[in-house]
Formats: C-alpha cells, structure tokens, sequence
C-alpha cells in the first residue's frame, strides 16, 4: 500500500476509535500503552465541528469546511442562493475590502433598490441609468480581489467555493504556521460578510441552472418521483425550472446567516500539524458568533407508501423507467453505497437479469440515497432507458423482488468491497479530495461515525436484510414516454 494512501487510511479508522481513545482517563499505565491519537473530532465553543487529522508526511494543510445549501435552505422561487452566497463569500468582507463601510453599506442598500426598480419598471430607461449609477458607486467602495489577495499572502493556496450535493465547500491549503491567521480571516469571512458582487455571481448562478435544467430531460420525472413518494419535500424544488427575479439583499443576508451559523458548519483540517495545540488555537479563535441561531423546521416525514404508486409523464426526450423506493432511516451510507452497486452496477444484478431477459439495450443506473438533501433518509433509486420501455416497468420490478429475496452471493459482495477499496484508495490518495469528502460526509450524515470504508466488513446478512426490508416494500414507478 502506497505511504499516503495508508496514512489516510489509518487516520480514518482512528476516527472511528477516537472516541474510545478520548473517553479513557489519563492514568500513567494508559499513558505508556495507548498509542498516541491522530484525529480529533470535537465541538469549538461557537458550535462548529471540528475534525483533525495528523498526517506527518505532510508539510502542508488542507482546510475544507462545508455548510448546508439544498433546496430547503433556499426560498420558493430562489433556489441556489445559499450556493450564490457562499461563493460571492470570497468578495471580501467590511473589514477586507471596503474603502469606507459606512459608505459602501449605503452604496449596496442603492444597488439593491435600483435592481428592484428595474423588474418594477420592466427596465425603464430611468431604471438601467440608476442602475449603472448604483453599480459604479459600489464598485468604487468595494475591492474583490483584497480578500483573496490577503489569504494569499498569509500563504493560502487555491481557495475555492464548490457545491458537492446538498452542500457547499469551501477549500484552501496553507502551512501549520499560518493556521492562526487564518482562523481568523475564516471568521472575519463568516461574522463580517458583505456579498459584494452579488447580483452578477446570482446571474452566474441562475445561468447554470437554467443551462442544466434544458440540457437533462429527467427532470420531469424527478420532480414526479419525488411528489410520490416524498410528498412535501423541499427537494422538488432541485428538478424544477430556476425563477428569475434576483433576491433581495436582505434575503441573500439571510441566506448567508441561515447557513453558515457554526452549529451547522463541518471543518476538516489533515495535515503535518500537533493535534493538541491545534485544537487549543481552534477552541480560543472559535468561541462565540455573533450570526443568529437558525429556526429550522425538520422536511415532513415520509409517509409509507401503502400501495404501488404509477405515473407517465408523456412528451419525454428520453424513454425512461424510473423506480424508487423509501429507504430506512439512520442507515450507513457505506451500506447504501453496497446496495447500490449490488444492485444496479455495470455488472450489477440488474444489469445481467436484463440481459438474461433479452433486454440488453436497456442503459441501468441506481442512486442510494437520492435525491441530495440533509435531515431525510431519501430514496433508492433505480432508472433503466432504452428505445423500447414497452414492459420494461414491469420487468425491473420482477427483477428487484427476485433479488431481494436471494440476496448477494460472496462473489457479489467480493466484487463490491474491491470497487469500494479502490474508490476509497483514490480518495486517501488526495488529501484536499479526503478533507472534502469527509466534510460532506458530517454534514450529510452527522450520526455515522466516520471511519475507513476499507477496513470495515460487508457481511452478506447486513445487505441482504437491508435489500429484503427496501425492496420488499411499495415502489413508486414513473414512465418516461415520448
């Protein structure tokens, strides 16, 4: 096993024994025994999480932080503002960036106003002049690029805002020496914020999502999916064609505070750094907020379905079937991966009952959980296109009722652990990709310990139980037709 691979690795599972390790007193004997702990997952004084790995192969540190932004954290109608927030973050904040404050507060309060104006005037000529005016005076007071330029000269390295499924991440690299600086312009970032640059990066943003609705012709049938068998759930909002009309400064304000509050915030740090030290820096520079604590409401609980539910949404580009089933609460994501592949992989049991069947155009592709969201067990998901669907609705279901009820052969589950271990091995390899899996991982599934995928077991009994619980109970179907 290559050096940095086992590195992680090991870090990995020592996570998962942290609190073990942490939870013993400190006698001289478990002193001299006890190996000495190289992760640490803890809570700072403001809320934030915080996970520490030691790896001493390195000279650098990876910092991921990842904070919520599915459709729940957004309003009707503006979906992918708490993404647009989190990347116009990075614009700097009152203290970096701002010629004058008081000035610019104004100077953004005109710009807001002035958009406002022009959706209220359907962009009167008054308006766009007002407009440019507004947007020349903010950018006279505000600087962009002097935020990034003074996390650089910290050293920072390769500061980036991504969205990763129901979350957004932000990632940098710097050196142990500077992480004391750098908590405190992470915090300035989260305390200090002033979305500079926000109605061009909401354009941006809008743009995207537009471009990535018209281009996936599933999306009708994820939207029909999602009414039947989580009735309610904010996640619809994810396959349905973005608005237009921008948020209001106020509402992006609110955004940002909604979601980067500390008690819903996930930092990893994996680096050449000392656990202890690090973690006393960390509890002294991320004590208290001044942001507001977020009134959260928990997603409608999903009712059983008591009987199979079929729907067609008709003018499709593409035939299609999907399948979808509700999956059990507080599940190991590790194990929904396991049935996933078993299930609907290349070589997965789906995929070779098809071609037994005669069906061997039929394109399989399995999703667990899904859809991306925070707080809901989600579904299993399964899609099978091709030309021809005539039965095909059918022929799947007999499929998954077979399979749930033989359950995965040793060699099945041999094949998946070796997937598993090679995915896992690409993962370890990279430490910035590491620290952002990890940090999504927390945040998605807080109560799940986190631990090398590798080393723990698939025993057969666990997914077949899983499997026979899933697919033994009311699908939801949705026909795709042309």
């Amino acid at each position: 096993m290559p050096p940095a691979r086992s590195v992680a690795l090991a870090t990995l599972l020592s996570l998962a024994l942290s609190p073990l390790l942490f939870a013993q007193g400190d006698t001289t004997e478990r002193a001299r025994t006890s190996p000495e702990p190289t992760s640490l997952d803890f809570r700072t004084p403001d809320g934030s999480r915080f996970v520490l790995i030691v790896d001493p192969t390195m000279r650098h540190v990876e910092w991921t932080i990842a904070t919520p932004a599915d459709p729940a954290e957004d309003a009707p109608g503006l979906e992918g503002l708490a993404a647009t927030v989190a990347t116009a973050s990075l614009g700097g904040t009152w203290i970096t960036g701002s010629v004058d404050a008081a000035r610019e507060r104004k100077a953004l309060d005109r710009l807001d106003v002035a958009w406002g104006q022009i959706f209220a005037t359907k962009g009167s000529a008054e308006a766009q002049a007002e407009l440019v005016a507004a947007q020349t005076e903010c950018d006279s007071l505000g600087d962009t690029s002097v935020f990034r330029r003074v996390l650089a000269a910290l050293p920072v390295n390769q500061p980036e805002i991504l969205t990763v499924g129901p979350t957004t991440v932000l990632q940098l690299t710097t050196v142990p020496e500077a992480l004391g600086d750098v908590s405190d312009l992470v915090i300035e970032r989260r305390e200090q914020q002033v979305l500079r640059a926000l109605p061009k990066i909401w354009a941006d943003e809008l743009t995207t999502r537009q471009r990535a609705f018209d281009a996936d012709p599933r999306n009708a049938v994820y939207a029909e999916l999602i009414a039947l068998a989580l009735p309610g759930n904010a996640a619809i909002r994810g396959f349905e064609r973005p608005g237009i009309v921008p948020p209001r400064r106020a509402q992006a304000l609110a955004a940002w505070a909604r979601t980067q509050h500390p008690s819903r915030s996930v930092h990893v740090l994996i680096g050449g750094f000392a656990l202890a030290p690090l973690r006393s820096l960390l509890e002294r520079k991320f004590a208290t907020t001044a942001l507001p604590a977020p009134e959260l409401e928990p997603p409608p609980p999903a009712r059983p379905i008591a009987s199979e539910r079929r729907s067609t949404v008709p003018g499709s580009q593409e035939p299609l079937v999907a399948v979808a089933w509700q999956l059990p609460g507080g599940q190991d994501p590790l194990l929904l991966n396991a049935l996933a592949r078993w299930l609907g992989g290349p070589e997965g049991r789906l995929q070779q009952a098809l071609r037994r069947a005669g069906r061997d155009g039929v394109a399989v592709r399995t999703t667990a959980p899904w859809p991306p969201a925070l707080g809901t067990a989600g579904l299993l998901l399964v899609e099978a296109s091709a030309k021809d669907t005539t039965g095909l609705a059918d022929v799947v279901l007999q499929v998954c009722r077979d399979a749930a009820r033989s359950g995965p052969s040793e060699a099945e589950l041999e094949a998946i652990a070796h997937d598993l271990e090679l995915t896992a091995a690409a993962v370890a390899a990279d430490p910035r990709w590491l620290a952002r899996s990890l940090a999504v991982q927390m945040l998605r599934w807080p109560g799940q310990p986190v631990r090398d995928p590798v080393s723990q077991r698939l025993s057969s009994s666990n997914l077949r139980a899983l499997a026979t619980s899933v697919l033994g109970s009311r699908p939801v179907v949705v026909e795709a037709r042309r």
